[in-house]
């Protein structure tokens, strides 16, 4: 078994997933991190397939690809990487190479004392503001709501894989960690808020702020009160 399996969805980001993956194994050799790369190709109309396909290639040990036909969205992704993973911990890098992954692997070795590992963005000059205020104001509502204290909820999160087992997100789409996160606390999970980095994209845009994206999020959000409050879904 793996001690570490990075979940990377990838939706048609051919001119940023290759150092993406490239900068995911040079992470775990400057850790001495014994990991694997799932990449899941989320229905890509690009050459994001491809460029993948030549990375299992290369890294025969260290880079595993998985096809969805059609996006099915980052939720989705994230939770079918889970179940192909190896790894004692899981967490997701997206394919975009908007995160440092040195900046979250470097505190793998946290879960030696905690069920979570779960960053927050100290240098939030790096995105726009209005990307900052709609975080800052998704993360007030969700520990408003849920009575949490959560600093950041869409960060590279680790988790340790066993958690999967017993807990479940029924979103597929952005609102997927927020969903986890919530359930694990109020599940009784150790989870430890660790300050982390940000890079700034080299291209494309992101997903996360289109209207279907958003109105997913609001519906999941109501799904996840009828949860906890409610006990509906479990």
């Amino acid at each position: 078994m793996k001690q570490i399996s990075v979940i990377m969805p990838a939706l048609n980001e051919e001119k940023a997933v290759k150092k993406a993956v490239e900068s995911v194994i040079a992470a775990f050799d400057k850790f001495s991190i014994d990991g694997e790369i799932v990449v899941v190709n989320d229905g890509s109309s690009d050459e994001t397939q491809n460029i993948v396909e030549h990375l299992t290639k290369d890294h025969p040990e260290k880079v595993i690809l998985f096809s969805h036909t059609k996006p099915m969205g980052i939720g989705r992704s994230f939770l079918d990487g889970v179940i192909v993973a190896d790894g004692m911990g899981v967490l997701m890098v997206p394919g975009d190479n908007e995160n440092d992954p040195e900046q979250i692997l470097k505190y793998a070795h946290l879960l030696e004392k905690t069920d979570v590992v779960c960053p927050y963005v100290t240098n939030k000059e790096v995105r726009s503001n209005s990307r900052n205020i709609i975080s800052t104001l998704f993360t007030k509502l969700i520990n408003m709501t849920f009575r949490t204290k959560f600093k950041y909820t869409n960060g590279t999160v680790i988790y340790k894989r066993e958690i999967f087992d017993k807990i479940h997100s029924s979103s597929s789409g952005f609102f997927f960690q927020a969903d986890l996160l919530v359930k694990i606390e109020k599940s009784g999970y150790k989870i430890m808020q660790i300050p982390c980095l940000l890079s700034t994209r080299e291209g494309g845009a992101s997903k996360a702020l289109t209207f279907s994206s958003l109105m997913n999020v609001v519906k999941d959000y109501f799904k996840l009160i009828g949860y906890v409050y409610f006990r509906i879904g479990r």
